[in-house]
């Protein structure tokens, strides 16, 4: 992983006392706003898919690739874990317990998203233009889109280091990258619109009870 995302990934967990999330909102609010933009997208999704695949454009393809990694394991897991060991090993010890935190709450999201795959089992986006087609429990091949695994990963940090940062600037970053994940697993007809909003509110809510449990009730 290259000296720039990691050393990025360090500014942005810099930690403050008593952090929270300073963008998305806690509690009933987070939990009525996905509920309603997921009902939402479930009806669009056939017609969003459709728009995409007609509206597609080199410039956007370029975007779409240069976010892409944004949301890839392979890139993000030795992100997580230089960012842990590198300020730990130069004695900053606070920034290493926060980028721990981060990390942690990846891996609780991952390991979730990948529970509801299996269990939801829905087809990808394909010519058919069929948005409701499911088998559960049986994820093979294509049957694997909701929710994104790019999204979990992507919103889990994301929420772990508004989280640990506290700082509208720092969190509005970070949410503002994994969006643009969000939004090219969708224009790359990869996943749903719905896979999306799913994947981003396993990773929210999971990252932050990770959190939450990690920091301990003086957070």
């Amino acid at each position: 992983m290259n000296r720039i995302t990691v050393t990025a990934f360090l500014v942005l967990t810099s930690t403050r006392v008593a952090a929270q999330d300073p963008v998305v909102p806690h509690g009933r609010a987070f939990w009525t706003g996905a509920g309603v933009a997921t009902a939402v997208a479930l009806v669009l999704d056939e017609p969003v898919q459709r728009f995409v695949a007609t509206h597609r454009s080199h410039d956007a393809d370029r975007v779409a690739n240069a976010v892409d990694p944004l949301g890839e394991a392979r890139y993000l897991v030795p992100t997580l874990a230089a960012s842990t060991i590198i300020p730990y090993v130069a004695g900053n010890h606070a920034l290493a317990r926060s980028a721990l935190r981060v990390g942690l709450g990846y891996a609780a999201a991952d390991i979730a998203g990948g529970i509801l795959r299996v269990a939801i089992a829905r087809h990808r986006p394909d010519s058919t233009g069929d948005a409701w087609r499911f088998r559960p429990l049986r994820p093979q091949g294509e049957w694997g889109s909701m929710p994104s695994a790019h999204v979990t990963h992507a919103f889990s940090i994301a929420a772990g280091i508004a989280e640990v940062s506290g700082r509208p600037w720092a969190a509005s970053v970070a949410y503002g990258l994994a969006t643009l994940v969000a939004a090219s697993r969708v224009y790359q007809q990869r996943h749903w619109t719905s896979d999306v909003l799913v994947g981003a509110t396993v990773a929210v809510s999971i990252a932050r009870e990770t959190h939450a449990l990690l920091a301990g009730p003086t957070k």
